[in-house]
Formats: structure tokens, sequence, C-alpha cells
């Protein structure tokens, strides 16, 4: 049985990896081994392949096996010349481990000690002062249990803050409210249905403008960057296609063009455990916490996260002013 991520199939992740050239992964598999450049990916080539094919197979047959090591001669399937896995700490990030550790450590000030993270239920807490001033009032503004998530998120996905809603198109709603009528909207031709969905209805009612082009080409997404684009929307692999897009090659486009547009990136299908879009020069990212970073699919959750404080401070107010808390589970 040759057992891969489920919206693959068998022949799928075998042309996967024979039809993209290595170029066109650098900027995702830059993420995964940290080196510095697209230069250097070609130095290390077979290691770069070789996190694909390992990332995305769990389990492979003998006949799997062999188209793959036919593909891929110089790839070691029996991991015997494994690569750094995870990734070391990058450089523009405040990690004090390597993801490995910080995927398993929990910082906690919980006043007893407690190694496994209070559930705080209680929806307000009692004030030190009649006009406040404790750190937490109101659950649906934070609670010690949601700001340590957020804190953990925020290590893992290389961002200074993360901040989390009820779902990953929650996380997309709250960033498209920064969007006024006029604004445009570059995104891509391949999108998972409820991205589509919600841009069709923000440009039906809002006067929002959405352009859909293929941002596997940069060129494409340059053509129409101008000085009303507020925004510049990926998907990488995108849903359903699997189509991979250079996050930092169009993130450096579009802040040249136009230092005002936000380059948002949906990082559901890579998790941050193959991807930072935020170290490829992304503003914001998001994604479903539903998919891989719970992996039971017994919640529902979404998360959000950016390195700029004023852009995290309107995800907040956004967040707070509408209640779009609450994590299902």
């Amino acid at each position: 049985m040759f057992k891969i991520i489920p919206f693959l199939r068998r022949i799928t992740i075998i042309q996967f990896l024979i039809v993209h050239p290595i170029e066109q992964l650098s900027s995702i598999c830059l993420c995964q081994l940290d080196f510095p450049s697209r230069s250097n990916v070609r130095d290390h080539e077979p290691q770069y392949q070789y996190v694909f094919a390992t990332r995305l197979i769990t389990h492979e047959s003998s006949a799997a096996k062999g188209a793959l090591n036919k593909a891929f001669p110089h790839i070691d399937l029996d991991g015997h010349n494994l690569p750094p896995s995870p990734a070391p700490s990058s450089p523009h990030n405040g990690r004090r481990y390597a993801l490995a550790t910080e995927l398993v450590y929990t910082e906690t000030k919980d006043q007893y000690g407690a190694s496994s993270i209070p559930i705080y239920q209680s929806a307000t807490f009692k004030q030190n002062l009649a006009g406040g001033g404790s750190e937490y009032d109101y659950t649906r503004s934070g609670n010690p249990t949601r700001t340590h998530l957020e804190r953990h998120l925020a290590k893992i996905m290389n961002a200074n803050r993360a901040l989390v809603v009820g779902s990953g198109m929650g996380a997309l709603d709250v960033i498209t409210r920064i969007l006024r009528p006029g604004d445009e909207v570059i995104t891509g031709d391949d999108l998972y249905g409820g991205t589509n969905r919600l841009l069709t209805y923000l440009a039906a009612n809002t006067g929002i403008i959405v352009h859909h082009v293929d941002t596997t080409n940069p060129e494409k997404v340059k053509a129409v960057l101008g000085p009303k684009t507020a925004m510049v929307l990926l998907e990488t692999p995108t849903n359903p296609l699997i189509k991979i897009v250079d996050i930092a090659t169009i993130a450096r486009t579009a802040h040249e063009l136009n230092e005002k547009a936000l380059v948002v990136v949906d990082n559901t299908m890579l998790s941050p455990m193959l991807c930072n879009p935020l170290d490829l020069g992304a503003d914001i990212v998001y994604e479903s916490g539903t998919k891989y970073l719970s992996g039971h699919h017994d919640i529902m959750a979404g998360v959000l996260a950016f390195n700029n404080p004023a852009i995290g401070d309107k995800m907040y107010f956004t967040i707070n002013s509408t209640g779009l808390r609450s994590i299902t589970k």
C-alpha cells in the first residue's frame, strides 16, 4: 500500500516529484533546511528532493520505491543519508530550540507548575482593581490557555505574534476585513473552495476587485500589480491541484511595486514543519488548525501569524470585536 498525504494519490506523488524541477520547489524547500539562498538549493539538491520524498511518503511499497529511485537515483529512501529534520532555527526568528524541540516543549507559567496546560473554562476573571488592571478580564478577549497556544504557535511559525480563531476560514475572514471598497486583491486561479466562495462574496457585495491569475508564474502576478493592490493572497501547494508558488519572488515583487500591499499565504497544506512563509517575505500567514496542525480531525481551529506589530493589533481588534475566538472540539 502506498500511503501518502490524503489529498495525493499514488501516481500524483510520483508526477509531483518528476514534473516540478528543483528551482520551482526551492521557495518551499528553503524552509525545511534553512539554507539562506536559492543558489544553495542547487548545492543541496539531493537533500531537498529527499525531503519531498520522505515528507510526502509515510510508507512505500517496493513498486513505488522503485519508481522513485528510478526518477531520483540519488535519493536514499531507506533513510541512511537523512538530512537535518526538522530544520534548525531560522536566524530570523526567536526560537530557543530546534523545531523538533519546540513542537513538544511547553513553557508554562502555571502557578502550580502543571506540565500539561490547564484548560480555563471561566468566562470572566476577577479584577484586582475597580477599573480592571488584571491580565485577563473576559475570555472573548483572551485567557491563559489561549495565550499559551498562541505563543507556542508563534514560535513554530517563526512569528512575533499569532492569534487563534474558530476555523481556517475564520482566520481568512479576519484578514479580509482590513480591505476597503475599491481595494484590489490578486489571488490564484486554483483555490480552496471556501476561499473562492468568500472572495466571490466580497467582490459582489463590498466593492473589492479580485484578480485570479496563475500564481505559479510570478510575471502573471506582476502584470496586475498596481497602486490599488491591497493584498496578494497565495496558496502553496494549491488546493486541489497542488500547484507550487514561489512565495519569495512574489513577495519581493509585490513589496517593490506597492509597499502597502500585504502578501498573505495560506500555509495549511505544508504546516510550519515544511514551510514558514514569513521567512520568505509574507506579511501574514494563516492556516486551518483542523488539518495537519491538530492532526486528529477532532477540533476546528484557525491560526494567523505575523511579525509586524501594527498588523497584529489590527487583527486582534477585529477578533476581539467580532467574537471570532472560539475553538470547537
